[in-house]
């Protein structure tokens, strides 16, 4: 009788156990299932690796249940849930940004990372010797996207400064006191910008956020370079907006079809009429 006792409690154990169950699916930023996942319920043991399809089946205890999700190259993920009752629960899809290979800024278009140019930028003066910070240098890399999505890897949030530039003429002091005139990319605009971090709670990824779309120009991010600042970055991170539809050429006219004859159409010249009670001359 004690067995059965004790295979009855058992079985209740595993039943309770079976029906506190969470499961979900982890995709990537292109909605694809990402396999390989490590789930974590935080502050427990439980813990799931997600299949081929990306989908996941792990244990919990209920309360307030936080998920943890991780995987190599990705940004790391977590997912909070409240279950006051043991129960069955599917959760949301969780979505994973993978990571750039290195650190730096980034336009990010079509799924891909795109690598801004990075230089150090030269001392310059005014002609009133006026130090100016800019460079003789043009971005390698160039998008249409008027609000495109600027993004940080393992960047410091520490005030970033994001500035038009333009094509401006300044100097290079030579010996003796003389200027040499040089044409350079110098800062004529400074844009309010932010910092949103895309990732929680650890920021590696963080997004740049601007007020409003870009003009057609040259822009850069940077974190003092171009105010002399070299502590925190001395690089400025340059990308250019263009417009191709301002290059073109004017279309043509259309020119006037001709007529399915291929003749000129002309008008049939009107013959007189003949008075009424006139009779009409005959041919010699």
């Amino acid at each position: 009788m004690k067995r059965l006792i004790l295979a009855a409690i058992c079985l209740a154990a595993l039943a309770g156990c079976d029906r506190s169950l969470i499961s979900g699916k982890v995709v990537n930023i292109r909605g694809e299932a990402l396999p390989g996942v490590a789930v974590q319920v935080e502050g427990t043991s439980y813990q799931a690796l997600t299949d081929g399809l990306g989908e996941y089946r792990v244990p919990y205890d209920p309360g307030h249940v936080v998920l943890q999700f991780m995987k190599t190259g990705y940004t790391p993920g977590i997912l909070e849930l409240t279950a006051e009752a043991p129960r069955e629960i599917n959760a949301q899809t969780v979505s994973l940004w993978e990571l750039p290979r290195d650190k730096g800024v980034y336009l990010y278009e079509n799924f891909r990372y795109r690598e801004t140019t990075r230089i150090v930028p030269e001392e310059f003066v005014t002609r009133e010797r006026r130090r100016v910070y800019a460079t003789r240098r043009w971005p390698e890399i160039e998008t249409t996207a008027t609000a495109p999505v600027i993004l940080c890897y393992k960047i410091t949030d520490w005030e970033v400064r994001f500035c038009r530039l333009e094509l401006t003429e300044l100097f290079t002091p030579l010996p003796g006191g003389d200027l040499e005139e040089a044409a350079v990319l110098a800062r004529t605009r400074t844009i309010p910008a932010r910092l949103s971090a895309v990732d929680e709670p650890e920021g590696l990824l963080r997004q740049i956020e601007l007020p409003g779309p870009l003009e057609p120009g040259t822009y850069a991010v940077h974190w003092g370079a171009l105010d002399g600042a070299t502590d925190t970055d001395p690089r400025i991170f340059m990308f250019s907006v263009v417009d191709y539809m301002l290059t073109l050429p004017p279309e043509p006219e259309d020119e006037e079809e001709p007529s399915e004859t291929g003749e000129e159409e002309t008008e049939e010249a009107e013959e007189p009429e003949t008075p009424a009670g006139e009779e009409t001359p005959a041919e010699g």
